[in-house]
Order: C-alpha cells, then sequence, then structure tokens
C-alpha cells in the first residue's frame, strides 16, 4: 500500500523496545496503576509515525487514481475517433496539450480541456467553424502531460496533434511511433502508439 520501509522499521523497533519494558507501572498517591510520561510520548510518537505513514500512501493512491483515469480517457476517445473516422468518412484530429502545458480551450467554448477530438470538416487540421467536436477532457487535480515522443505535428504554441483518414490510418502522426507520458505526483504512465494500425500500447513508466 505504498508504507515506507524506513518507516516501517522505526515503529518495529519501538514497538519491540516497549515488550522489553513490559511497561513497568507504577503506583499514584491513590494506589492505582498508570504510565509514565516518556510512555505517553512514546505512544504519541507512534501515533505520528502511522499518520504520516497513511497520510502519504493516501496521496499516492489518489495519484495513481488520477493518472489512471486520464489514461482510460484518453484511449477510450482516441479509439472513438479513429472508429468515427471510419465510419463517417471523415478527418479526425486529436489535440492535446504538449509537455508540461495548462488545460486550454481549443475550441472557444469557455471551458478548457486537455485534449479535443473533433471531425474536421474542412481538413486543415485546427478547429474552426463548421466542425464537430466527439470528444474532450480535462484531466483531474495536477495530472498533466509530461512529455511527448515522436515528432507530432505542431497544433499551436502549446499544443500538438495527429488525425485519422478516412479509412481509420493515422495520418499526422510525426515520426515513428508516438508515445505520450501522463504524470501526477511522480506517478507517471505512457501512452504508445503505433504509428500503422492506430492500437495502442500502456506502459507503467515513461521512456
Amino acid at each position: 500500500m505504498g508504507f515506507k520501509v524506513s518507516k516501517m522499521k522505526i515503529v518495529y523497533k519501538i514497538i519491540k523496545k516497549l515488550k522489553k519494558r513490559h511497561f513497568k507501572m507504577k503506583k499514584n498517591h491513590f494506589g492505582t496503576k498508570g504510565i509514565t510520561l516518556l510512555e505517553i510520548m512514546v505512544v504519541i510518537a507512534i501515533i505520528g509515525i502511522l499518520a504520516s505513514i497513511a497520510v502519504t500512501s493516501f496521496h499516492g493512491m489518489q495519484a495513481r487514481s488520477k493518472v489512471r483515469d486520464a489514461v482510460d480517457h484518453f484511449v477510450a476517445d482516441f479509439y472513438l475517433a479513429r472508429a468515427k473516422a471510419q465510419a463517417e468518412g471523415e478527418r479526425v484530429v486529436v489535440v492535446l496539450t504538449d509537455a508540461n502545458q495548462p488545460a486550454q480551450d481549443f475550441n472557444g467554448d469557455g471551458e478548457t480541456e486537455h485534449y479535443l477530438v473533433f471531425i474536421d470538416k474542412d481538413k486543415n487540421n485546427q478547429f474552426s467553424q463548421g466542425d464537430i467536436v466527439i470528444a474532450s477532457y480535462r484531466f483531474k487535480g495536477e495530472t498533466y502531460i509530461k512529455e511527448i515522443k515522436g515528432n507530432l505535428p505542431t497544433y499551436n504554441n502549446n499544443a500538438k496533434y495527429l488525425s485519422f483518414g478516412a479509412l481509420g490510418e493515422i495520418e499526422s502522426g510525426g515520426t515513428g511511433d508516438p508515445s505520450i507520458c501522463i504524470e501526477n505526483t511522480n506517478y507517471k504512465k505512457q501512452i504508445k502508439i503505433v504509428g500503422l494500425t492506430g492500437m495502442i500500447g500502456i506502459e507503467n513508466k515513461c521512456d
């Protein structure tokens, strides 16, 4: 669950020492048993360490969840773009933010997104009047595109794109097999696109 080994070792050592002491109890003025100040401080320290581990683990789980969500949406909409190109016999463009860039308003509707999929009616590889939006998505939290490889064509100063032809083939996809690295708090997943087939592979690390 993402527990840090070093912190767990510290907790184990503290508990081991406490077992050796057997929590030696002292009598107070009323004859009842109590614990020493040192033992109270040790217990508080253990609680603090466990809380720190829990918080770190929770943040890691959130980051992984958000990256998986971003990857799942992109892959689904990527395949949707290819299917639409084949079904409609039209060029379909997938435009996405460049590496380390914030979400953008690609279609002028006042909402920002990390990628936009649209039918390019006038075949100019730019969203313009008459083009039809198929899908768009803004990643959750601090999730963003860390890196894009494969020399995808430039859409604008802060974005890249690729396009599908009427047969579902990738027309404008840069050189080689493009890949997209998505990150949140040092947790990464890489989407690799096979240029000829448009199929996608997903890896748990970025090259």
